[in-house]
């Protein structure tokens, strides 16, 4: 079972800020469809577990038998087909209010889900500053497993005098909850072998109650500005384990130049958790990020360049595990992409030609990762090719977009454990590797109310002991019959 992300509600908050410049007529349109989803996960990890069976001796994990797992892996394979229905509806542009509400759900043999998001605003007067915004997510899995997360929002806007200065505040109540305290993962050893491992983890950390307090002032023009502070607790449910009191301040200095423009943002936040029961130690965190964008014809040159730096408190040493997992660290990221328009004449080739704009990009991605102890420290290195395109006009309009990176990732120490939460490496073992990351991703109209929507991703590890080998790879795609029963189409 995989507990609601909270991923939409963070987009959803994000967006919160460009919509609704605009009033829109009122408008409701209801659809029905089908969407089809797929996962395959292999995961290899003999340098973790492998043994030396020529002298009967373990040479990797303690504790197990003296046993042949040459072949150990991690397998899983599904398929999911679910049909969907969906109602979209908002206010117009006359109410004294807007108000808007999306509701999708999807029905199938493996898997029921329900996901809602409602938005209410004032127009005018003492209310035009308020805004709310809830987002409901529920799942229901074949064995009856069920998980659910409201995430409430509360934003208050008021300009502060003419100075061209605001203040943002932003009441977030986030509550989950699950029907399942364990969860039960089965791994199958080699045929020669003939026995499974079974190990249980704890989904308690799934039940809680969030609250947080985000303020920030903030200035837009040709140099931008915001600083802020936001506070928050959790209360999990049971015996606490995972409650956490935290803060964090956070700045933006953003400036459009000539040529593009450049964005820092730096945040520090101080996570303290709570109760005899948590097993997490309290860590410090530091996060700066620098972003270019640039600006020409027909090339521009993008480029991100970012810090991460934890600091976790004293714990426990008798806990080996725990400590490979909460390590003082560093991970530095940085990317430079070279972008070439190769189409944008939408003036010339009409604005409902089949192809209106295309770009490409060409360049590299480096990543490094450093540990107090060096356990799990990696470096990556890797070409990149982006490319977009879009077409269709206002007629029939359509949009794709690929990233795929290939590369290099090397450890200075093999097969450390590190891997399980933090670092490059999405396997569970931390050996050498040559990799390649794919993602695609498209949505546009079709005739008769019809739209389609798509996503692929594929993650393929090649490791120099070929028992580490990894490969991660999900799709999904819906196609929705749109009837428009109110509005323009």
């Amino acid at each position: 079972m995989l507990a609601p992300s909270s991923a939409r509600a963070e987009t959803a908050d994000s967006l919160e800020l460009f919509l609704a410049l605009e009033p829109e007529p009122a408008r409701i349109v209801l659809s029905t469809g089908f969407e089809v989803e797929g996962l395959r996960e292999i995961f290899g990890f003999e340098s973790l577990s492998s043994l030396d069976v020529g002298s009967g001796e373990p040479s990797g994990t303690p504790g197990l038998d003296p046993v042949d797992l040459e072949n150990l892996e991690l397998k899983d394979r599904e398929t999911n087909f679910l049909g969907t229905l969906g109602l979209y509806a908002r206010t117009s542009e006359a109410a004294p209010l807007e108000a808007s509400i999306d509701v999708d759900a999807g029905l199938g043999e493996v898997r029921r889900s329900l996901s809602a998001e409602t938005f209410l605003a004032g127009r005018g007067g003492g209310l035009a500053e308020l805004s709310l915004r809830d987002l409901l997510l529920f799942d229901r899995e074949e064995d009856g497993t069920t998980s659910a997360q409201n995430i409430l929002y509360l934003y208050w806007k008021p300009r502060l005098g003419e100075s061209g200065w605001r203040l943002r505040t932003r009441g977030a109540l986030d509550v989950s909850r699950t029907d399942e305290s364990d969860l039960e993962v089965r791994v199958s050893q080699a045929d020669s072998v003939g026995t499974d491992t079974t190990q249980t983890i704890s989904l308690g950390f799934l039940d809680y109650q969030k609250l947080s307090v985000r303020l920030e002032v903030a200035r837009w023009d040709l140099v931008s500005t915001s600083v802020g502070l936001e506070l928050g607790r959790k209360w999990v449910e049971g015996d606490g384990g995972g409650s956490y009191e935290a803060a964090s301040l956070f700045a933006n200095q953003g400036w459009f130049l000539r040529h593009g423009s450049l964005d820092l943002d730096a945040e520090v936040e101080r996570r303290r958790y709570l109760g005899p029961s948590s097993v997490l130690e309290s860590y410090w965190e530091a996060d700066l990020r620098a972003r270019w964008m640039g600006q020409g014809e027909p090339y521009r040159l993008d480029g991100n360049l970012s810090a991460e730096a934890t600091r976790y408190d004293p714990g426990p040493a008798e806990d080996e595990a725990l400590g490979l997992l909460e390590d003082d660290r560093v991970l530095l990221e940085t990317d430079l992409i070279l972008r070439r328009r190769l189409i944008a004449e939408e003036v010339l080739l009409g604005e409902d030609a089949l192809l209106t704009g295309m770009d490409l990009g060409l360049g590299a991605a480096a990543e490094l990762l450093r540990h107090r102890d060096g356990e799990g420290d990696g470096f990556s290195l890797g070409a990149r090719l982006e490319t977009s395109a879009r077409g269709g006009g206002s007629r029939m309009p359509w949009w794709f977009e690929c990233t795929a990176e290939a590369g290099q990732r090397r450890y200075r120490s093999q097969g450390g454990a590190e891997a399980l939460t933090e670092g490059a490496s999405f396997s569970f073992s931390q050996t050498d590797h040559a990799y390649l990351e794919l993602t695609a991703m498209g949505g546009g109209d079709l005739p008769w109310g019809l739209r389609w929507d798509g996503y692929l991703s594929w993650d393929q590890e090649w490791h120099d002991e070929e028992g580490d080998d990894a490969r991660l790879w999900s799709f999904s795609f819906g196609l929705t019959k749109r009837w428009f029963l109110l509005g323009p189409h």
